[in-house]
């Protein structure tokens, strides 16, 4: 249940940053790459970057940040998988 909620919440997460793009130009790329005992999960899209002053909270259970205004839990449960 929780590595499901963090992939929603990475999912989610890109859709917000693309929104404020024109439809065509908005991109989420999705990948999983096999590694000995794991599979690597990457969730890529080309909104805008992460604040540098908005970094080391990233991790923080509901942390909102001043570049996307939101606040949720899927990246502090994804630390703690």
């Amino acid at each position: 249940r929780k590595l499901s909620q963090v992939i929603l919440s990475l999912l989610v997460n890109a859709s917000e940053a693309v929104a404020n793009l024109p439809p065509d130009q908005r991109a989420i790329t999705v990948r999983l790459k096999p590694e000995r005992d794991r599979v690597l999960l990457d969730v890529v899209d080309n909104g805008p970057s992460i604040a540098g002053g908005d970094v080391p909270g990233l991790f923080d259970p509901l942390r909102v940040s001043s570049s996307v205004r939101k606040g949720g839990l899927g990246l502090a449960i994804s630390k703690a998988l």
